[in-house]
């Protein structure tokens, strides 16, 4: 039989009930990132939350004092409440959390340097930022090897610094190494691959995905 949780203390624990839910985390960090006021529309569009969902977390996140509110109707407007006293931890968080990302990207970047690469980018889920706990770290390099050995040696050097940063711990890192004939091959037939890339690549060395295909002729780019 599963165990039903007791009720934790608020004065103890009170983040159980300020982010005890996905909804609650995602509009609290919208509103202390925003700073200002914020009308629920606003919040729908930037929580990727439905309209309703966002009602029920703002009144409750407002009965707990966290959210003040002001006008009244479809003019209502939310907000920090900045006086209360968890507001200054949630910041601390939430800032912390914006610069664990910054930290990742900075330690990709770090292993691709000195590599002699064309490109290094992060594509895929993380990218789009639809990533979730058991999702590779998708990251693409293109190699300017100018033969087959060195450029392996460089996706085998990429690979190992990636596995020995202390940033990455408990992320899986998923390196798809491609020299320029290769990714040629891949432009060239529309794989889905490099449509992912050229779609929502974010680049951290080099050139980015227009400007490598352009250098195949303009018929390589897609309109």
């Amino acid at each position: 039989m599963a165990r039903t949780l007791s009720a934790s203390s608020y004065l103890a624990q009170p983040f159980d009930s300020v982010l005890g839910s996905p909804g609650m985390v995602r509009i609290l960090r919208a509103l202390v990132r925003h700073g200002g006021q914020l009308p629920a529309a606003r919040l729908v569009r930037d929580t990727k939350l439905t309209l309703p969902g966002v009602i029920k977390v703002l009144n409750h996140l407002e009965s707990l004092g966290v959210v003040n509110v002001a006008g009244s109707g479809r003019t209502r407007l939310y907000q920090p409440a900045d006086h209360h006293p968890l507001m200054g931890m949630l910041e601390v968080l939430f800032r912390s959390e914006a610069v664990y990302r910054d930290r990742v990207l900075d330690a990709v970047t770090k292993a691709g340097r000195g590599l002699g690469l064309s490109a290094l980018w992060l594509f895929g889920s993380a990218a789009r930022f639809e990533d979730r706990p058991d999702s590779d770290l998708d990251i693409l390099m293109v190699s300017g090897a100018p033969d087959i050995a060195s450029h392996e040696r460089s996706a085998d050097t990429l690979r190992q610094r990636l596995a020995e940063a202390a940033e990455l711990t408990g992320l899986r890192p998923s390196v798809i190494a491609l020299t320029m004939d290769d990714l040629k091959a891949l432009i060239d037939t529309r794989h889905s691959v490099w449509v992912a890339a050229e779609h929502d690549a974010k680049v951290l060395l080099g050139q980015s995905p227009r400007a490598l295909a352009l250098r195949f002729g303009p018929a390589t780019v897609a309109g």
